[in-house]
């Protein structure tokens, strides 16, 4: 609650509830700094389940922090899938990560889609993670977004789009 201000802004923008992870809904269950994406989201699935939606639309917006430098994970709950052939042990951590968030992005959407409501579901990342190696680089800056627009299921390509465009796209 006390990134950037965040409880003055979200009720800036007019948000009627604010919950955060301390609050007392949310039990984290391993000794991670950060939550796990997964994790997260599916407390955040539990919580939808049990909102009363009969008032209108809502707006569910839900913020990770995982993954951020030096890119440790649980690795007792979370053991390495993707082995590179690389010395780059900071390369090596960074793939398994994406494995675990995306892994668990995919089967948050799925889970989303199969309630049977109208749902626009809108995924950005904050920034690609920085990559230290002279030998490998991104196609794109290390501060590009991905993202990802889902129409009641079905993906509406916003590629090269300004985030200000979204609502008129929709």
């Amino acid at each position: 609650p006390e990134f950037y201000n965040s409880i003055s802004a979200y009720k800036g923008l007019g948000f009627k509830e604010i919950v955060f992870l301390g609050d007392g809904y949310f039990k984290k269950e391993d000794d991670d700094d950060f939550i796990f994406d997964g994790d997260l989201l599916d407390y955040n699935l539990n919580y939808l389940e049990n909102l009363d939606i009969s008032d209108g639309p809502i707006l569910n917006y839900v913020v990770g922090m995982y993954g951020h430098l030096p890119y440790e994970r649980n690795v007792k709950l979370r053991p390495d899938e993707i082995t590179l052939n690389t010395k780059d042990k900071t390369l090596q951590k960074i793939a398994n990560q994406f494995y675990y968030r995306t892994k668990a992005l995919s089967q948050f959407i799925e889970k989303l889609q199969s309630n049977n409501r109208e749902e626009i579901v809108l995924i950005i990342s904050d920034h690609l993670p920085p990559i230290f190696n002279g030998d490998i680089r991104y196609n794109q800056s290390n501060h590009s977004n991905i993202a990802l627009l889902l129409n009641n299921g079905h993906p509406i390509d916003i590629n090269k789009k300004n985030y200000y465009q979204l609502p008129h796209i929709i």
